[in-house]
């Protein structure tokens, strides 16, 4: 049996682009989320089996509202809303990336007083996560 070695990592060095636009800056919490439908079957001999669908992903995006930046991440999300959009997500530097195509939600607009006002869209994928090759890490 092959030992497999684990690079654990902090998330410190990731990117997200949205075709041609870099919106990294903006980002503080990125995730691609697996669901799928389950369901158990008990036979009468007693054996269970077990069974899971298709996995349907959803992006989860967290991000500082900016209102003063032409283009900014908040402005275009609103523009975008209902349209799909080819985004990049490398988790870090150097790294496995993923290239999604998710259907755009508008964000929340405002927050609490005197706090960083930020909003969290939960975007639905077009089909599966799609594997990029890792690139050298900036130097």
């Amino acid at each position: 049996m092959t030992t497999v070695p684990n690079a654990a990592y902090i998330g410190a060095k990731g990117t997200l682009l949205c075709e041609a636009d870099n919106y990294t800056a903006a980002v503080t919490a990125f995730t691609l989320t697996p669901t799928a439908d389950k369901a158990s079957v008990t036979d009468i001999g007693g054996g269970v089996q077990q069974f899971a669908g298709t996995a349907a992903w959803v992006a989860g995006m967290t991000y500082n509202q900016d209102w003063t930046t032409v283009n900014s991440l908040s402005q275009k999300l609103i523009e975008w809303h209902g349209q799909r959009k080819t985004f990049t997500y490398t988790p870090e530097d150097g790294g496995l990336g993923w290239t999604i195509t998710v259907v755009c939600e508008a964000g929340v607009i405002g927050g609490p007083s005197k706090a960083v006002h930020q909003a969290t869209v939960n975007l639905g994928v077009i089909d599966q996560p799609e594997p990029v090759p890792p690139t050298p890490p900036a130097e």
